[in-house]
């Protein structure tokens, strides 16, 4: 249970916890035809009541399926359902936009700089406004270096997290 993990991480002064995506199993597939956030609306008040409590900073970070960038309009529907999912979850425990949503750059597909621009184009024009206040990106250690996402930023005001085991 996750508040059984907040209460221990308390317990013993740790208040940065990373919430996985699999928390609510394929809740942002096709197939889930349930409305979770109402079915688990008192448990994730608790939980969120509990985080907002506590001052513990939360974040989550999507598989690597998910790519803003993609040459596949498939790909990047479902990567923005997926990242909706998320928001949604983070919003259902009433968390604030503080609580943020790790994703990478994305593939390169022969032409970094297009495919950054296509990142900061999707970003911009195919993500809900409460998406974007909790997106955060991060650099990878095959495509995207801090240098990257610097330049992303310059775009679309994204806020960067440096992951030091990437670099």
């Amino acid at each position: 249970h996750l508040l059984s993990i907040l209460n221990f991480n308390k317990r013993n002064s740790i208040y940065f916890f990373r919430i996985s995506s699999g928390i609510i199993p394929f809740a942002s597939h096709p197939i889930c035809d349930i409305e979770w956030n109402e079915t688990f609306k008192a448990d994730l008040k608790e939980i969120g009541d509990f985080i907002n409590k506590n001052n513990i900073r939360v974040s989550m970070h999507p598989d690597q399926f998910v790519i803003l960038n993609s040459k596949n309009e498939y790909v990047i529907k479902n990567s923005i359902r997926e990242l909706q999912y998320h928001c949604n979850l983070l919003d259902s425990m009433r968390l604030p936009s503080s609580a943020k949503i790790q994703i990478h750059g994305g593939g390169v597909y022969g032409d970094k700089k297009k495919s950054k621009k296509d990142f900061s184009n999707n970003f911009s024009n195919l993500l809900e406004e409460n998406l974007k206040k909790r997106l955060v990106i991060e650099n990878d250690d095959r495509s995207y270096s801090l240098k990257d996402c610097l330049d992303i930023q310059s775009e679309i005001s994204i806020p960067i997290v440096f992951d030091t085991f990437h670099h």
